[in-house]
């Protein structure tokens, strides 16, 4: 599922984030803890189209990863999940230019946005913006960059990676 959205079934987007969720995944629970994103975790690795994908968590019911930037929007590659060695039926996805969603507060995948104002407080009927404020959006699946980000590193600060997709966002119509 979209890591941010948890839609399931929706396609994903080179780069985004997302959740896979069922039994026995990993042999412990192990969160990532530097850059690059390693490709294997608590014994257990995914793969996409053949590609290794970088790991941000894996538990036993629940493995977190990146969609690899060099896999090609309108493709349907299969998901697979092997931990020591042993590999579950492989799955389906399908992949999207772009499929954006944002993260909530909650984790839960709806409810409040995971939004900031300038000063990074979180925006809410507390704490509301007004026209021409800036906010900063958690989100994940805008797609490919320019430059190209290496799947599992962090974006560059200089040059910074913008996303190719036109972004836009629409608040209260």
């Amino acid at each position: 599922v979209h890591a941010a959205s948890y839609a399931k079934f929706a396609p994903l987007a080179p780069g985004s984030i997302f959740s896979l969720f069922g039994r026995n995944l990993a042999t412990s629970t192990l969160a990532a803890s530097s850059v690059p994103l390693p490709k294997e975790l608590s014994d257990a690795r995914v793969t996409l189209g053949g590609v290794a994908v970088p790991l941000f968590y894996a538990g036993a019911g629940q493995v977190n990863g990146q969609v690899p930037f060099e896999l090609t929007p309108g493709t349907k590659p299969s998901v697979l999940v092997t931990v020591k060695g042993v590999a579950a039926p492989p799955d389906e996805i399908t992949l999207a230019d772009a499929q954006p969603g944002i993260f909530t507060v909650d984790q839960s995948g709806s409810g409040q946005g995971a939004i900031l104002d300038a000063s990074y407080k979180l925006v809410s009927p507390a704490n509301p913006i007004k026209a021409g404020d800036i906010v900063q959006v958690f989100c994940t699946g805008l797609g490919r960059t320019d430059p190209p980000v290496t799947s599992g590193t962090a974006s560059p600060s200089s040059p910074v990676a913008t996303v190719v997709n036109a972004v836009t966002a629409t608040i209260g119509g």
